[in-house]
């Protein structure tokens, strides 16, 4: 009768509390470095669709950990332009959004493969100029759109990752016409705030 009360005072307990697990939270800046920049515009000189494509930028976000969840919220400039000679159009991006991000796969619990989703505004800075030698002709345009950005991420390490990010527009303020923009970026993670809590996980019958 004894042995039988100590097996049920061991394993009783768990079964009707739960076991305790840990549940990381962190709070971070996340520098991020569009390395290829790719869009689809209007191209108002033209009065035509306009396509540009270029390199490097930069972006800062600040992010919110919890578990495998990571919530952030950032403004990034990639860096789309193009001059042609006698004259050219130049776009300057401006980019505001927010992002979850959740594990999609993971391999040997190390190398992990993150799945992005989140609404963003962009804001389109155009210009145009033409020199024909005589006169000098210049032409700006400012407008918004709203849309949303989804992609994949490759996180080899925590402090790093790359990223392939799509973000199509679905609310157009300018002249209405196909417009997106696809970047792939490098992403550093800086961890400012670290936390580790207990938790309670009941047992299910």
């Amino acid at each position: 009768m004894k042995l039988v009360f100590l097996m049920l005072s061991i394993f009783v307990p768990p079964l009707l509390y739960g076991q305790k697990n840990t549940l990381e939270e962190r709070i971070g800046l996340t520098i991020d470095l569009p390395l290829k920049n790719s869009t689809h515009f209007y191209e108002y000189a033209a009065q035509e669709e306009g396509f540009k494509s270029s390199y490097l930028g930069i972006g800062f976000y600040a992010y919110y950990k919890c578990g495998k969840n990571k919530f952030s919220i950032g403004y990034e400039v990639p860096v789309v332009t193009r001059i042609v000679s006698g004259g050219g159009s130049t776009l300057a991006l401006h980019i505001i959004e927010g992002l979850a991000n959740h594990p999609i796969v993971s391999i040997a619990n190390r190398i992990k493969l993150n799945g992005i989703l989140g609404p963003n505004v962009v804001k389109y800075n155009y210009s145009y100029y033409a020199d024909t030698g005589n006169s000098y002709d210049d032409f700006k345009k400012k407008y918004q759109t709203i849309g949303v950005t989804v992609g994949v991420e490759l996180e080899p390490v925590r402090f790093f990752a790359i990223a392939l990010l799509y973000r199509p527009v679905l609310i157009d303020y300018g002249h209405k016409s196909y417009k997106d923009i696809l970047s792939f970026t490098a992403k550093f993670n800086i961890n400012v705030w670290k936390h580790t809590k207990i938790i309670d996980k009941k047992n299910e019958f």
